[in-house]
């Protein structure tokens, strides 16, 4: 299986994290029932199971929000990005945005191999909104 990264963003502790997006570039005003959409999308995620270390921050507000990882079989996201769509009007690719528009539903029996999961990330690395 292979998932496409989405909603890391640069900033926080870790090094690694320089190589991501800058959340500031996603902020953009759309509609709060595109908005609605897409977090009831998320919220209909399979759960990754493995968590990681400790509490991922808001790059905003600070507040914790989460250390796990949800998948649609598609994207690969942490469980915090929501927040962001959410509280901080983020909003993201195309590309992904039409896979909400056309009311895909997420398999909640989906089975995820993690031996043999590969995880794109050069994908969202590129990605830029404004």
């Amino acid at each position: 299986m292979r998932l496409r990264l989405i909603g890391y963003w640069n900033g926080g502790y870790d090094q690694e994290n320089e190589k991501w997006p800058d959340p500031k570039d996603f902020i953009s005003d759309f509609s709060l029932v595109d908005r609605q959409k897409i977090l009831s999308y998320f919220e209909t995620g399979v759960r990754m199971p493995y968590e990681a270390g400790g509490l991922s921050e808001c790059r905003f507000c600070g507040k914790g929000i989460g250390s796990g990882e949800l998948t649609d079989g598609h994207y690969l996201w942490p469980e915090g990005l929501p927040h962001y769509i959410a509280e901080h009007s983020l909003k993201l690719p195309e590309e992904f945005l039409k896979l909400i528009n056309y009311d895909n539903k997420i398999d909640s029996n989906l089975y995820i191999d993690i031996e043999a999961l590969e995880i794109d990330t050069l994908w969202w690395e590129n990605q830029k909104i404004n």
